[in-house]
């Protein structure tokens, strides 16, 4: 961390004790009054504002994944199906898949999607212009996004992500946990069919025009994988953690001062 980035972490912390001691002061029933001071306990008062922030976090991410998952079903609900070819039929039952649609687009397109019933779409694009291994190998990729319930655990992460932005970590391993499901769905898939079916997919497919559990993304990775080359596990920077560590942190004092102002109210 650079001398500069440090010194603006020492001054966001320090914020919170500006202002719960300097301008509202730590009085009885004052604004810092969750703070325990001399001859009183840290249980319940200091556990009340990091409570606080939980629960509030807990109704966010639950309303937001609510709203996550029904803004997916919707744009699923509005996707032109076409009867299934006699090619993907074939191919789906080989690669052990029991739900899955045709949507009408011309470009190579495939991705798994549904919360709670976890479905293969595949455009005439795809089933057109795949062989029939590349196509199985697309199938075996997103069939094991369907077993991993991966179109769940996928929206449950976004909305941790979008709601806990005091969190920067939280957003960080959500991206890479993407990338963990992409780079093992691959690894099954290669299993299957083998690498020279899966590079060609790879190279045919492209993305679809939503954020969902598609074959597609993290190219460079994904090559490095099929190459047999060195895949570092990265970490989290230190200035993320400093800043997450710093936010939530700013989070827990406003809780404080919220809930002490709410008790001064009621007294």
């Amino acid at each position: 961390m650079t001398g500069r980035r440090f010194a603006l972490v020492a001054v966001l912390a320090a914020v919170p004790i500006a202002c719960l001691s300097t301008v509202v002061g730590c009085q009885s029933g004052g604004a810092c009054s969750w703070i325990p001071t001399q001859g009183t306990s840290w249980w319940p008062a200091a556990s009340v504002p990091p409570l606080l922030v939980i629960l509030a976090s807990a109704l966010a991410w639950t309303l937001k994944f609510g709203l996550v998952a029904s803004r997916t079903e919707r744009e699923l609900a509005r996707l032109p199906r076409v009867p299934i070819p006699p090619k993907l039929v074939r191919t789906a039952r080989a690669a052990g898949l029991d739900r899955f649609e045709c949507v009408r687009a011309g470009s190579p397109v495939a991705f798994c999607a549904g919360i709670v019933r976890p479905t293969v779409f595949i455009s005439e694009g795809a089933v057109a212009g795949l062989s029939d291994s590349e196509l199985l190998a697309v199938l075996h990729h997103e069939a094991d996004h369907a077993r991993r319930y991966e179109p769940l655990w996928r929206a449950a992460r976004t909305a941790a992500a979008e709601v806990l932005t005091f969190l920067p970590i939280v957003s960080w391993w959500s991206a890479r946990q993407i990338v963990r499901s992409e780079l093992s769905a691959d690894a099954a898939a290669e299993r299957k069919v083998g690498r020279s079916a899966l590079a060609g997919a790879l190279l045919v497919m492209t993305a679809p025009a939503i954020p969902l559990a598609a074959f597609v993304g993290h190219a460079e990775l994904r090559a490095r994988r099929l190459l047999g080359m060195r895949i570092d596990e990265p970490k989290a920077p230190r200035a993320v953690w400093a800043a997450s560590f710093v936010y939530s942190w700013l989070a827990i004092s406003l809780a404080g001062c919220l809930f002490a102002v709410l008790v001064g109210l009621t007294r």
